[in-house]
């Protein structure tokens, strides 16, 4: 998410583990981004902990 100029602009994920990205057909999306004087970037993920699987 991008806060620019008191507007918020998302990019939406690629909704794919991290580690199945080079064997899938379809790689991750490539977002190009120009930076300006004041841009604030935030970046989240919900995925992380759930890369490991086991019983949670």
């Amino acid at each position: 998410m991008l806060s620019r100029n008191n507007q918020i602009i998302e990019f939406n994920a690629d909704k794919m583990p991290v580690g199945v990205a080079f064997k899938e057909e379809e790689p991750f999306t490539n977002h190009s981004i120009r930076v300006q004087d004041n841009d604030i970037f935030y970046l989240f993920s919900d995925g992380y902990k759930n890369q490991f699987g086991g019983p949670e």
